[in-house]
């Protein structure tokens, strides 16, 4: 009798023994198997993700028209291209210091806008904005407001926001947007006489900026006679002195004084040297004179009234000699070309 009472015994524990051994071997299976699901999830999630690269080259089709188009009067700027308050630089020096822009991922969907703005002593007023769309179209964000009426600038003012959200500002009233890259352009979220958001705005200031820099066509391997430029300053003209002559049959002989012997009391005077290297001054002539210009070999005359591009011949060094504003075509008639 006790035997059997050991031996039930005995067998009870040795069942008890093998259930608990199949439940932790269960449980590692369990657990293994788990394991390999989240490893499996996380190869699958890895072999998902594409780095999607954007072409942000029609943005240098954009600054390239910016630079083009600063020093130019409202008159000739092409408003379906570049911001009319573009003009404001021209208009308000005092006030702008320049144009500049950057690229930024304001809405935040993984893309860089491209910003343009002038900037004050103070802040950066946003005239301009662009992104690329799905299909790699540059997509000009602004137009939907130039439709409307308004440009956006200092008076209708757009803020990016931290949220990747815009607000625009117009005279007692705030509209919010957000970027749809579906539709390409900004949709109204909401409106209000107060800010319908709470969200904080982009601090323009600490973004690096870079400065629109006027382009000056410059020619390469011209043989045209090297002019000293600070020599003209000094009073030293003899690195252009000779004859000179135009298209009209005017001549000029100077010596190396910036005196024009062939003319009585007349001579040359040169007051300072502009940021495209040309100098500039006067032509006087008995009691009457003229403005001078001396302009390099390599260097365009610049026409910012009208946008005219230089017809005169940019590979000879040119005395350009006026009363008045002429156009391109005048100007090609009456440049001075060095005759020996």
């Amino acid at each position: 009798m006790k035997m059997k009472k050991f031996l039930l015994l005995f067998s009870v524990v040795l069942l008890t023994a093998c259930k608990s051994g199949e439940v932790k071997q269960e449980k590692a299976v369990t657990s293994q198997s788990s394991s390999q699901a989240t490893s499996s999830s996380t190869t699958s999630s890895q072999s998902e993700t594409k780095t999607v690269e954007v072409d942000y080259s029609s943005y240098q089709k954009v600054i390239d028209r910016y630079q083009a188009s600063l020093g130019l009067e409202l008159s000739a700027l092409n408003r379906d291209e570049v911001s009319s308050l573009l003009y404001g630089i021209k208009q308000y020096p005092t006030v702008y210091t320049g144009a500049y822009y950057v690229q930024n991922d304001f809405d935040k969907d993984g893309v860089d806008e491209l910003a343009l703005a002038l900037s004050t002593s103070s802040q950066f007023v946003l005239i301009d904005l662009y992104t690329v769309g799905n299909d790699g179209q540059l997509i000009r964000l602004v137009d939907q407001f130039r439709q409307q009426g308004p440009e956006i600038g200092e008076k209708v003012t757009l803020w990016p926001l931290e949220d990747g959200s815009y607000s625009l500002e117009t005279a007692g009233s705030f509209r919010n947007y957000k970027y749809d890259s579906t539709a390409g352009q900004l949709t109204l979220q909401a409106e209000g006489a107060t800010n319908p958001s709470s969200a904080t705005v982009v601090d323009l200031s600490t973004l690096s900026w870079t400065k629109l820099e006027k382009v000056v066509a410059v020619q390469e391997n011209t043989s045209a006679p090297t002019i000293d430029m600070q020599g003209l300053l000094a009073g030293d003209f003899s690195t252009i002195a000779g004859t000179w002559a135009n298209a009209k049959g005017t001549v000029l002989v100077i010596d190396s004084s910036g005196k024009v012997t062939n003319e009585e009391d007349s001579d040359l005077t040169i007051r300072e040297i502009d940021s495209n290297g040309i100098a500039v001054g006067g032509y006087s002539f008995g009691m009457y004179g003229a403005g001078l210009r001396v302009i390099p070999a390599g260097v365009a005359i610049e026409f910012t009234y009208t946008g005219e591009t230089d017809l005169s011949d940019t590979t000879k060094n040119r005395l350009f000699i006026s009363q008045g504003l002429l156009s391109a075509e005048e100007v090609a008639n009456e440049v001075f070309y060095k005759q020996d």
